[in-house]
């Protein structure tokens, strides 16, 4: 469900095209139907009060939801609730009688919301002042694009008609944008399509084919060693929905070579690290002459989120391939030395900043980007208060000792709270893309497993939040 804004200074002539300001959230209180009951403008900012009701056979469980706008910019949202305002259940004569809110009033810090039942009985129901002895911030760091999603699976290409979704990017000398993206085909494999675009967010060109397939061994499973079935595994979900492929590609252009890192995913028994490269020449060039994958981690371990720094750091490669409970790099001279038996050591992550968001970390997002402060690193982090969400944070790593970490986001810079973040699989952020466009930052990330999307921030005040660590720093609005 969608709630849309639209503005006039007329009220007759309507010049602005519909403004999609929030929807329904799957895996909330509010996943299914939302409806406005109406609004109020109070001293924190213009408060919109919604139902979120629920109803089966005879019984109602009603519900109410809030959002925040700012008075200045009603389009820009401060707080929402991440439970009810109210609760209650009202139960009716027959299964289609129905239960209707008809407005609210705010009275002596209390709400009082009226509902009218088919039989023509009134309920009331009184919740107190939402912000009382709250401190409530605007966090929303990112800024998603209204063109979100920017690349969604084409139903008429089997190879990606179940999904398209955890792009990575980089930039050429003229500043147009090339994402590799993960698509899942019907028949549960993963490959990598290509899309590429001027300026950032519209997509002006689009491969019909994947530009790269998983080879045995590399990511494509032995049907006849394995007891899975060919083809889509609901089992699989936390891996996308497929049973095996290519996955969430890191990319990175240093000197005449493009190198990818994906996920080589051939079942929970083999989740395994593989690289590949491919000549610049080739891909400007369109010819898809990937060289042969070799595999960095070794068998027996789950790895994932791998990224390769884009340059060489001291004359060699430098792989991060851990950030929890330490950043973790292991630096390469030549990728030759990889012959099957060489492998790079690393550990699953573990824990977190205990009183902070990000208490049970993930893994690294996309590649890091060289800053004026350091390398700036994006990672994937989850609340133990609120698991069901895969949320986005930030760091920065010294320039010369990338595993000394300087600054860190006091607060997750995006957070799962829109449609397509959760219509897949739901409360999935998924970032394995950036790239810094002239004074803005652009985040490329997986939307619930399903879609590519794009938000963007000001670099310049992105860094001084990293450094301060104070959202008022970055023109955040305190609430209270």
């Amino acid at each position: 469900m969608f709630i849309k804004n639209q503005s006039t200074r007329t009220l007759a002539l309507w010049k602005e095209k519909p403004f999609l300001i929030f929807t329904s959230r799957h895996g909330m209180f509010d996943s299914d139907v939302i409806s406005i009951i109406g609004g109020i403008e109070t001293k924190e900012g213009l408060l919109l009060i919604y139902n979120a009701s629920v109803k089966q056979n005879k019984q109602h469980l009603l519900q109410l939801g809030g959002v925040l706008f700012d008075v200045n910019n009603p389009k820009r949202i401060l707080w929402r609730s991440e439970a009810p305002l109210w609760q209650g259940v009202v139960e009716t004569k027959n299964k289609t009688n129905s239960i209707t809110p008809v407005g609210f009033v705010y009275f002596n810090d209390t709400f009082i919301v009226y509902w009218l039942t088919k039989e023509g009985n009134m309920v009331l129901s009184t919740f107190p002042s939402l912000f009382k002895n709250t401190e409530i911030y605007q966090h929303k760091i990112l800024k998603r694009s209204e063109k979100n999603p920017i690349i969604k699976a084409r139903h008429n290409q089997e190879w990606e008609i179940m999904g398209t979704f955890n792009p990575t990017v980089f930039q050429d000398e003229n500043n147009v944008l090339h994402m590799f993206y993960r698509a899942l085909g019907g028949d549960g494999i993963s490959r990598i399509g290509y899309a590429q675009s001027a300026d950032g967010i519209s997509i002006t060109k689009r491969l019909p084919y994947p530009v790269f397939e998983p080879t045995r061994g590399f990511g494509m499973p032995d049907a006849k060693k394995t007891k899975d079935p060919i083809g889509y595994h609901p089992a699989y979900y936390t891996s996308g929905g497929g049973w095996g492929g290519a996955e969430d590609p890191r990319v990175v252009k240093i000197g005449d070579d493009i190198y990818m890192i994906y996920v080589a995913f051939e079942g929970w028994n083999s989740v395994r690290i593989a690289l590949t490269s491919i000549s610049v020449d080739d891909f400007k060039k369109g010819k898809w002459n990937w060289k042969k994958p070799i595999l960095l981690s070794p068998i027996g371990e789950i790895n994932k989120n791998w990224v390769m720094f884009p340059e060489k750091i001291n004359g060699k490669f430098a792989i991060l391939h851990g950030i929890s409970p330490e950043i973790l790099i292991d630096y390469i001279e030549s990728f030759d030395s990889f012959d099957g038996t060489v492998f790079i050591k690393s550990s699953p992550p573990k824990g977190g900043r205990e009183d902070y968001w990000d208490n049970k970390m993930r893994g690294v997002g996309p590649s890091p980007m060289k800053t004026s402060l350091g390398w700036l690193i994006l990672y994937h982090a989850q609340d133990k208060r609120e698991p069901h969400k895969y949320k986005l944070g930030a760091m920065i790593l010294d320039l010369n000792n990338p595993t000394k970490i300087l600054y860190r986001s006091a607060h997750p810079i995006l957070s799962p709270d829109m449609h397509y973040e959760n219509d897949g699989k739901p409360g999935v952020i998924y970032a394995s893309g950036a790239v810094i466009r002239n004074d803005d930052l652009y985040v490329y990330y997986g939307g619930g497993d399903k879609v590519v999307c794009v938000a963007v921030t000001p670099l310049k005040e992105f860094l001084n939040y990293l450094v301060t660590g104070n959202p008022d720093s970055y023109e955040l609005k305190k609430v209270i």
